[in-house]
């Protein structure tokens, strides 16, 4: 579920999967061709994850980082499931431009 801002995933597998989200604007000039806003999650030892593992059945809820929010509102949303490039797993286009994710990105 996508509002524009936040995002809601739900594991609807019978596995928990490894979830990492990022609102990205496709930028030719930026060093992968592409600008991000990393999204977190608040997980349940109350930290905050850009990677998050995601139970079976379980909804977690990702938003933007505060810095770069607005400039990213509506933006498209940047996956990986799995954990890396090895991982069985999804991986949007763009996200194998950044294979090591976007997580200190703020943006710029």
């Amino acid at each position: 579920e996508d509002d524009g801002i936040k995002v809601v995933v739900e594991n609807t597998t019978a596995k928990g999967l490894t979830v990492a989200l990022t609102r990205v604007i496709e930028q030719p000039s930026a060093p992968t061709g592409w600008r991000g806003c990393p999204m977190r999650t608040n997980g349940k030892t109350g930290g905050t994850y850009h990677s998050y593992w995601v139970g079976p059945g379980e909804r977690i809820t990702y938003e933007p980082d505060a810095p770069c929010a607005e400039k990213f509102r509506g933006a498209a949303v940047e996956y990986r499931i799995g954990k890396d490039q090895r991982d069985m797993g999804w991986w949007s286009e763009s996200a194998f431009a950044a294979p090591n994710g976007r997580q200190n990105q703020t943006g710029d």
